[in-house]
């Protein structure tokens, strides 16, 4: 499970339902290790968390994984 700031999110196939059920963490690390290479040339000391985490979460979506949401709160 990833936290933050009271949410917890994990890493789902596309389109599963947000719960705790759907969570397929190691399923999704090979996937998350190719997208972290792959975004490793594109990151500098000055982008942001959110553009990383962005740019992270759409590289999952073209391997189909979803970071999906499934417990906490989010702040807006």
């Amino acid at each position: 499970m990833l936290k933050n700031y009271g949410a917890i999110y994990c890493w789902g196939p596309l389109g599963a339902k947000a719960e705790k059920s759907s969570c397929k963490n190691e399923d999704a690390n090979p996937g998350l290790a190719e997208c972290v290479e792959e975004l490793r040339g594109s990151v500098t000391i000055f982008t942001g968390e959110e553009i990383a985490r962005e740019n992270l979460r759409l590289c999952m979506q073209r391997k189909g994984w979803d970071l999906l949401f499934v417990d906490g709160w989010v702040l807006g």
